[in-house]
């Protein structure tokens, strides 16, 4: 009865979809997170709030239609939606992709879709198997897995009504998996692109489609592209050239602006080297006409130089168990700060044990659990009552993730009892050394 209930509902909001509102809506079984989140870019645009049963509904009055994402945090995925679309979703929040079934107007092409990521998965590990044979069988093997792509599109074509942008948006999230694929095999081996013959006309690329701008692994295409191009020359220079490459190779700003953005980051946050960071980035402001970029990368530079042994630890505050603020630097014992996640159950479970093994080489030391979510409820709910651990929750992450570059949760702080850093490095590494 439930269920001939919500096919009545749903065919009634289809029919009743006349004037070009598009829905998002849905049911989310074991939810992860309390929000669902509808992006283009990386730009939130669309919320909802998932009740206790799993329902969710967002309505739009004015779509512009594109490749979107959701974010069910820590999960996310696409989802082309046109202008008058009535889609309802249905997912398992452990297991995400595989779970995940479309309905109602605009359903067929996004079904086909997932279906189109999970061969790309299953590609993209057949694909690893292949590193070790010849340039060439690699290449067969990648037209290969094309070409069946494309025959199963054209018989879904052949049944199914699509928009010109919803056949382009599948084409492509078909072929430019394969073509990262490429790439990286070049990396792998070591092979210079420029002395291989390769035949990219079938795949009709294009470097500068701001319809799938937000689509991964286009990004990670161009940007292997330019290494490829020039990894050839050495060190400092490659990175300037691999810029220069970029800047001529894109003209869309928004392509473009992102690509730059990774390379500098990729930079910044791998070279060890101060003075090369420096460098780089009085080159990459004479290239770059972002601003905004520009201002971000001089942010993080700024903090690098700030952010190492012998300096001040910055000055974080973060919420304690009775709801009030309290300030890291207040603490006057030695210490270790380390960082958690309750959406990322597989780093929770290790990092206390972990922890464990680390106090016993640091029994001075103060240990202090820094929980990175914005729920205090949740977070109270998650933690693990530990002794010897103070636990924290941060009260603004954006200024503590920039402030403190914490780019992965492994990252662990040592610090004396005059709030100057002794040692920042992977969890891992101290626990080795």
């Amino acid at each position: 009865m439930r269920i001939l209930l919500f096919i009545s509902l749903l065919i009634l909001s289809s029919c009743k979809n006349d004037n070009k509102q598009t829905f998002f809506n849905g049911k989310i079984l074991n939810k992860s997170s309390e929000k669902i989140i509808l992006s283009v870019d990386e730009n939130p645009l669309y919320n909802s709030i998932i009740s206790e049963s799993g329902n969710f509904s967002i309505t739009i009055d004015s779509l512009e239609s594109g490749l979107y994402n959701f974010f069910l945090q820590p999960e996310f995925q696409y989802v082309i939606l046109e202008e008058g679309d009535s889609i309802y979703i249905r997912l398992n929040s452990l297991d995400f992709d595989e779970s995940l079934v479309f309905m109602g107007k605009g359903s067929e092409k996004n079904n086909f879709l997932i279906d189109v990521f999970l061969k790309n998965e299953e590609h993209n590990d057949i694909l690893n198997s292949y590193y070790n044979a010849s340039f060439d069988d690699f290449l067969i093997k990648v037209d290969s897995l094309f070409n069946n792509q494309k025959e199963l599109f054209k018989e879904f074509k052949q049944n199914n009504r699509l928009s010109y942008l919803s056949k382009n948006l599948i084409l492509d999230a078909i072929k430019y998996p394969l073509l990262e694929k490429i790439q990286s095999y070049l990396v792998s081996n070591n092979l210079d692109l420029n002395r291989l013959e390769i035949d990219y006309s079938k795949y009709e690329i294009d470097f500068n489609n701001n319809s799938i701008s937000s689509y991964k692994p286009y990004i990670d295409f161009i940007y292997l592209y330019s290494f490829n191009l020039t990894k050839s020359i050495s060190n400092y220079n490659f990175q300037v050239k691999r810029l220069k490459i970029l800047d001529s190779l894109v003209q869309s700003d928004n392509i473009k602006s992102k690509l730059f953005r990774f390379l500098a980051f990729e930079i910044l946050l791998n070279e060890k080297s101060l003075k090369e960071k420096r460098i780089f980035f009085e080159e990459f402001k004479n290239i770059s006409d972002y601003s905004s970029i520009n201002n971000e990368v001089e942010i993080l530079l700024k903090n690098q130089l700030q952010l190492s042994q012998g300096k001040s630890f910055p000055n974080i505050k973060g919420y304690d168990l009775n709801g009030s603020i309290k300030d890291i630097s207040t603490i006057s014992n030695k210490k270790i700060i380390f960082f958690w996640s309750y959406d990322q159950n597989a780093h929770f479970n290790s990092i206390y044990q972990k922890i464990n093994s680390l106090e016993n080489k640091y029994l001075s030391y103060k240990l202090i659990s820094l929980n990175i979510n914005d729920d205090f409820d949740k977070w109270k709910s998650n933690y693990k009552p530990t002794k010897n651990v103070t636990e924290l929750q941060t009260n603004d992450f954006e200024y503590m993730s920039k402030k403190l570059i914490l780019d992965n949760l492994n990252k662990v702080f040592i610090v004396d009892e005059n709030n100057i850093i002794e040692a920042i490095g992977s969890i891992n590494d101290f626990i080795r050394n």
